[in-house]
């Protein structure tokens, strides 16, 4: 008998779950676009793309390409940087199942400065030393803040008088 009342509950769960996921799906909403730098016209490959007012944020891929799902229905701001860009904020009006286009065209700093792109930018006097970075340190640590990829770099002066400069004097 217990059985046979468990087998006749699961239609009903079935359909609630059913009824949930359905409307679920029709307050929510996705908003896709691009982020293009708007003095070289290229799209700008890891702009930060968040919804104000949340913790949701994205990054445009090589394409200058974002796409934020599962968003509420409503007014949704929009905030995106780019190093050496103007911010930029913009309220997308999402309707229920919707999925809306809203591309960024950013400005740079200098064109916010009044500035116009190609402009020649006059610098205050400096002096440049003319001395080499030969200290071993100097170079490694160099090597290691502009390299491409996280990585670690010592130089061998970190290690004291090696001898011979063979692996077995290394080891030692």
């Amino acid at each position: 008998m217990k059985i046979f009342l468990l087998c006749s509950r699961w239609p009903l769960v079935s359909l609630a779950l059913a009824l949930t996921t359905v409307r679920s799906a029709q307050t929510i909403g996705t908003i896709t676009g691009r982020v293009q730098d708007g003095t070289s016209a290229r799209y700008l490959n890891n702009a930060r793309v968040t919804v104000e007012g949340t913790n949701r944020d994205v990054f445009t891929n090589a394409l200058g390409e974002y796409q934020i799902a599962n968003l509420p229905q409503g007014d949704v701001v929009l905030r995106v940087f780019y190093t050496g860009q103007e911010v930029q904020t913009a309220t997308v009006a999402l309707a229920p199942g919707q999925t809306v286009q809203q591309d960024f065209i950013l400005t740079g700093v200098f064109v916010k400065a009044g500035r116009k792109p190609g402009e020649t930018v006059v610098l205050d006097a400096f002096t440049v030393d003319a001395s080499r970075a030969e200290s071993a340190a100097e170079i490694a640590i160099n090597e290691q803040r502009f390299a491409a990829n996280i990585k670690r770099v010592v130089s061998t002066a970190a290690f004291g008088d090696i001898g011979q400069d063979n692996i077995g004097e290394s080891l030692k």
